[in-house]
């Protein structure tokens, strides 16, 4: 069956969830629960989401063409964007941990649960669990594809994520910024990837989202966001004067074996002061550099690559190890 909201139409997938393509999204075709939803950590709040009429009074997104209003805080205060490590297609254990999944071509399928059913206090398997020690409060939207996908020596796989994909995310999260009153900053909506350099919460090696199509290998995480939360605001109409952005955090390129100079010292520095040995500290990356890095990666229950990634510099980094 289906069923249209203003411009944005919504229809019912075989599983039951609702699906849009990225043209039909707006700030009103946002799923929202009505007052008689189930109540928090429910699966069935997923299948009783309501959508108001535009003009409804309990309906806090309207067009911006209505003039001013007010928001109504939902609690959820982030976006935590990912991609699933999967296939173009969504699957099963992608709408159990996601609240929206965005396939290969562009089409917004909703998840198992409501961004409200993390608002806490979470309960096993009555929540989208996305993102390690960061999901109450959090809205996790994941980009299907990446299976197969290398880091470093970098390779996107055979499905990688798509410039369908990120014009979907753009409008999709535009959406939820307005319904839940989230702003659009580092802090709020951001990459995997960029969870535990901008919120300090260590991950296990997440470098998603770090690539985007065009680029030849994954980049700085942060300056990455900065690209797609530019395309957010623009979905939202909002405009950012030039120099308002401060700095990306410094996260060095990623280091390997057979690596040398300044940043493979600064590494091997960081490895000895956390009680791993790197053999001399000499700025060549060399196998005892190779086998403190994957002891430090298993310690601290990353990637064992052996490679100083963005994640391992993030965790080196980060004070307090």
């Amino acid at each position: 069956m289906s069923r249209t909201f203003n411009s944005g139409s919504w229809r019912r997938s075989p599983s039951s969830r609702m699906i849009a393509r990225p043209h039909q999204i707006t700030s009103s075709s946002v799923p929202t629960i009505s007052s008689g939803s189930a109540g928090h950590g429910t699966a069935a709040c997923s299948h009783r989401r309501t959508h108001p009429p535009t003009n409804s009074p309990n309906n806090p997104i309207r067009p911006a063409s209505c003039g001013p209003f007010h928001f109504q805080r939902t609690g959820m205060e982030r976006i935590i964007m990912h991609w699933s490590a999967g296939t173009h297609a969504v699957s099963a254990l992608d709408r159990q941990h996601y609240h929206y999944v965005i396939d290969g071509s562009g089409i917004v399928v909703e998840g198992d649960h409501a961004p409200e059913d993390n608002l806490g206090p979470l309960v096993s398997g009555r929540y989208a669990a996305h993102t390690l020690n960061c999901n109450t409060g959090s809205i996790g939207i994941a980009l299907a594809g990446m299976a197969r996908a290398v880091e470093a020596p970098f390779s996107s796989g055979p499905w990688p994520i798509t410039e369908a994909q990120l014009a979907a995310l753009a409008q999709l999260c535009a959406g939820l910024c307005r319904r839940h009153q989230i702003p659009v900053k580092r802090e709020t909506v951001l990459s995997h990837a960029e969870v535990q350099p901008t919120l300090k919460i260590a991950q296990r090696g997440k470098w998603d989202i770090a690539w985007l199509p065009g680029m030849t290998k994954p980049g700085n995480p942060v300056e990455v966001g900065d690209k797609i939360r530019a395309r957010i605001r623009e979905a939202m109409g909002v405009v950012v004067p030039s120099g308002r952005l401060s700095p990306a955090p410094d996260i060095p390129p990623t280091l390997q074996r057979g690596d040398v100079g300044e940043p493979v010292r600064r590494a091997q520095a960081l490895l000895a002061a956390k009680g791993f040995n790197p053999g001399q500290i000499d700025g060549d990356f060399g196998p005892k550099t190779r086998a403190a890095a994957v002891a430090f990666q298993r310690a601290f229950r990353l990637r064992e690559t052996g490679n100083i990634d963005a994640a391992t510099w993030a965790a080196l980094l980060l004070k307090g190890n």
